[in-house]
């Protein structure tokens, strides 16, 4: 399916499993300017769930106040869903495992001129990949997101990805990781970034380790 949501507001919506807003099942709709706030999943994807090749492409939208009980409290991406999400907002969602604003799982996203802020998860505050071969973060604004335990703004585990133009300042993890952490095995190329007043509880406001 190739449909085209625009100008949408998708508010208070709950889901029962995956996706509170919106949910797409090998589906690679267009969501343009469009405002995604205040759903919940009692799985995963709070705002957004797509699966099994999905190909979604999210422009010029706000991702805000969704929540998660387990994985991606604004969007969750799994199965080879390989997003692109541009020029959008996310900020203040909350997700009670993985990936406050995105967790991608299987998956490789490219996030470009996005705002990523104020997210709250137990790893990756911000965004959290994980199994990914070659994710991108471009020219992001990666800010005050917590972690309860590590990756307080980005978080790459058993993933391999670029981040480059980024700005990741004032994000928080109660272990390590403060601004990113990469663990198992992960491979990050970190080109052009600045990293500024984030915080580790552990000391390590950028985390490299193999466990």
């Amino acid at each position: 399916s190739d449909a085209t949501i625009r100008d949408c507001t998708i508010e208070g919506n709950i889901a029962q499993q995956d996706g509170g807003g919106l949910r797409c099942d090998g589906a690679s709709p267009v969501i343009s300017n469009c405002t995604i706030t205040g759903n919940t999943a009692m799985d995963s994807g709070g705002g957004i769930r797509c699966k099994d090749d999905s190909l979604p492409v999210i422009v010029s939208c706000i991702v805000s106040g969704n929540e998660a009980v387990t994985n991606g409290g604004g969007i969750y991406l799994t199965g080879d869903s390989d997003a692109r999400i541009e020029n959008s907002t996310l900020f203040g969602n909350i997700s009670g495992d993985h990936g406050g604003a995105i967790y991608s799982k299987d998956s490789n996203p490219f996030i470009a001129a996005c705002g990523i802020s104020n997210n709250v998860a137990v790893d990756g505050g911000g965004i959290a990949f994980r199994d990914a071969t070659n994710a991108v973060v471009s020219n992001c604004l990666v800010l005050a997101n917590t972690a309860y335990e590590d990756g307080g703004g980005l978080r790459f585990k058993i993933a391999v990805g670029r981040v480059y133009d980024t700005f990741i300042a004032g994000n928080t993890a109660h272990t390590d990781g403060g601004g990113m952490e990469c663990c198992y095995t992960s491979m990050v190329l970190v080109e052009s970034c600045t990293f500024a007043d984030n915080t580790a509880f552990a000391a390590q406001r950028m985390a490299f380790k193999d466990g």
